[in-house]
């Protein structure tokens, strides 16, 4: 996650605020888990992201399930925009270019993510 907002968005957020922000987010939705817990698993489909990362040498994660909400409109921007960003690492994974090329072709993508993040 840190990589990816400093590529995508030139922002900076250290492993510890990235954290705190998790366990912010995570104590704030700990009443609604119960409530979204058996429609969840009553639905006919269920859309899921789980990204895992240690923690005081313990694993960690953060899932998400899509239910439609105002961030909608962001996910229908964002899935176009991944199927453009993971050829473009993966190239530079590979060594076909190096990372100032992958900046410069990172730029567009840039460019629309500040419209978007600005666009609130």
């Amino acid at each position: 996650m840190r990589q990816l907002l400093e590529a995508l968005s030139a922002v900076w957020v250290s492993l510890g605020a990235l954290l705190r922000q998790e366990q912010v987010q995570s104590a704030t939705r700990a009443p609604a888990v119960p409530e979204h817990r058996a429609p969840s698993q009553q639905a006919a489909v269920a859309n899921m992201d789980e990204t895992g990362w240690r923690q005081r040498r313990r694993r960690a994660w953060l899932c998400t399930v899509d239910r439609g909400s105002e961030a909608d409109s962001i996910g229908r921007w964002g899935l176009p925009e991944i199927e453009r960003l993971f050829p473009l690492w993966h190239c530079f994974r590979a060594a076909e270019f190096d990372r100032q090329e992958l900046c410069r072709r990172l730029l567009p993508l840039r460019y629309r993510l500040g419209w978007w993040l600005r666009r609130g």
